[in-house]
Order: C-alpha cells, then sequence, then structure tokens
C-alpha cells in the first residue's frame, strides 16, 4: 500500500470517528436535557413529587434549591442518605435550609441494608413535625419515596393503591426495599404489600 492510499485509508477513519463522536456527543446532550429538564425548567429538584398539602419527596437537593424550598414554604426538610464528599454542590446545605426557617434532619438510611428501624426514626421526626410541610429527599426520591409512601399509608390512612401509584412514578423498588418495605407494612399491621 503506497502512502497516497495510506493517507486516503487515514482521512476516511478520521471522518468516521468525527461522525461517531459527533453522534456520542448529540446522545449525551439530549440524554442529559432530557434527565434534567423538568429541574432546570422549574428549578424544582430531580423526581419532585407533591404528594398532600403536608408532605412531598424529591432527588438531592442543592443550593440552587433554596428559593424553591422557600416558595414551597417547607417548614421541615428530611434527609435520608449518607454525605458525600464528592458532592462539594451540597456542602452547607443544612445551614442553607436552615436559613429559610425550615427545620432540617438527617437520617442516613444504608441503600443496601433499609429496616424498620430506619423508618421508625422517620416516622417519629415527621410524626412530631406534624403540622409541618414536609419535604423528604436523599439522591434520587428512590428512598425517600419508599418513606414517603410508607408514611401516607400507615399514619395518614391514605388509599394503598393510589400511595403505591405514586412511589412506583419514580422508581420500582428492587427485592431489598421491596423486602423492606413489606417487612414494616407487616410490623405495622397494613394487609397490603407492593
Amino acid at each position: 500500500m503506497g502512502v497516497r492510499e495510506r493517507l486516503l485509508e487515514w482521512i476516511q477513519q478520521a471522518k468516521e470517528m468525527r461522525q461517531f463522536f459527533l453522534v456520542f456527543f448529540v446522545w449525551i446532550v439530549i440524554f442529559s436535557g432530557t434527565a434534567f429538564a423538568e429541574e432546570l425548567e422549574n428549578n424544582y429538584p430531580i423526581n419532585f413529587k407533591r404528594y398532600s398539602e403536608s408532605i412531598a419527596s424529591a432527588g438531592q437537593l442543592h443550593d440552587r434549591h433554596i428559593p424553591f424550598i422557600e416558595k414551597e414554604n417547607y417548614s421541615l426538610v428530611v434527609y435520608l442518605a449518607f454525605d458525600s464528599s464528592e458532592d462539594k454542590s451540597r456542602l452547607g446545605i443544612d445551614k442553607l435550609i436552615r436559613g429559610t426557617g425550615a427545620r432540617y434532619v438527617q437520617l442516613p438510611v444504608d441503600w443496601y441494608q433499609p429496616t424498620p428501624e430506619d423508618y421508625n426514626h422517620f416516622e417519629g421526626v415527621v410524626t412530631a413535625n406534624n403540622e409541618r410541610n414536609v419535604l423528604v429527599h436523599c439522591q434520587m426520591n428512590f428512598r425517600a419515596s419508599a418513606f414517603s409512601f410508607l408514611y401516607r399509608v400507615i399514619e395518614s390512612d391514605e388509599d394503598f393503591e393510589i400511595a403505591k401509584e405514586d412511589m412506583f412514578s419514580v422508581w420500582t423498588p428492587d427485592a431489598t426495599w421491596t423486602n423492606f418495605i413489606n417487612e414494616v407494612l407487616m410490623l405495622r399491621g397494613v394487609t397490603g404489600r407492593i
């Protein structure tokens, strides 16, 4: 193969690589735009769900969500995850939330081993503040929607199927979380299972 043929082959490969990277870049832009469209448009946290006048759940809160917390008039924010040293945008979020007049409580729940005691702690905090407008959150609103589902069904006597549908609109719990939810329901005397 001569120099000319090698050069033409290299140019063809470069064109193919450019097309690949262009398609890849467009795919990334579309995917990230779709995943965060609601958050960017409304400044709501990811996967935000309002269930009633007194309780809502959402994904991760950041400093850009402080106006949202003030506008929605939350007076209790419960965080159900562990802090991550990699997420610098959350530094001081507890102080910022408290600056709105809301109370901030962190109840870290192990993603791989949620326990009925975790729910008991959560229920105690929310029940002690039942006059408040509560926002429950975690990273993606998976833990938060599960705990909100349990609270709504157990403590607020809300319709089981509606509460379940709300949770399933955010995510479908895996075996660990299904077992956890069903165990709490059983321990609290609720006959339904997810």
